[in-house]
């Protein structure tokens, strides 16, 4: 089946500078972009804030929306996805898109498959262009993705966030590892920018 029969495409916010703020503002609300799509899930740090009265209630970010960088100078950023869990109080950049699964797929497969292989070589095949790369409707809207039943994308979603909880839990491990080794190094022989242990 191809992702236009089972999601809807939204495009992001387009703002005018004097209608943005780097700071919350009444009447404003947190715009995200692409820096905040992770592959951990969406980082609500460094946000713009934009006029409400600019955005329309369907760019409202709701559970199980995908939100995808649509347009970059990197293609390595291009098709970077991320999924909502829950719903934000905020909207989405005109360099973004959200993909809106619809009631028919169980939202978090659907979620899942914007972090497989086939879809980032897919992506990344269509989206080159001379100086920003770009993804278009049609080429999100073309793509195949297999459907088992409901049941059966249920439970490959339950499979897939145990998996993607424990690689997440791994990773902070292994950070909180690194800065362990860091702080004893410094301990047993100083900074070595200063060397006061010489």
């Amino acid at each position: 089946m191809r992702i236009r029969e089972i999601a809807m495409q939204l495009r992001g916010v387009s703002y005018k500078p004097e209608n943005a703020s780097e700071m919350p503002m009444d009447g404003y609300v947190p715009l995200l972009r692409a820096h905040n799509i992770q592959e951990e899930g969406l980082n609500m740090e460094r946000l713009v804030y934009v006029d409400k009265t600019t955005v329309k209630p369907v760019h409202f970010i709701k559970k199980g929306d995908i939100i995808v960088c649509a347009s970059s100078g990197s293609l390595h950023l291009v098709g970077k996805a991320a999924q909502a869990r829950r719903d934000y109080d905020a909207v989405f950049g005109a360099f973004c898109k959200v993909v809106r699964p619809n009631s028919s797929v169980c939202a978090e497969y659907i979620g899942h498959f914007f972090h497989s292989d086939y879809y980032r070589s897919r992506i990344t095949s269509v989206s080159e262009g001379v100086n920003i790369n770009n993804i278009r409707s049609e080429h999100i809207d073309d793509i195949l993705i297999p459907l088992p039943s409901l049941n059966e994308q249920s439970k490959i979603a339950v499979i897939l966030d145990s998996a993607s909880s424990l690689v997440a839990e791994r990773k902070q491990q292994l950070a909180n590892i690194d800065l362990l080794v860091k702080s004893q190094f410094v301990e047993m022989f100083g900074d070595p920018v200063t060397n006061p242990m010489e």
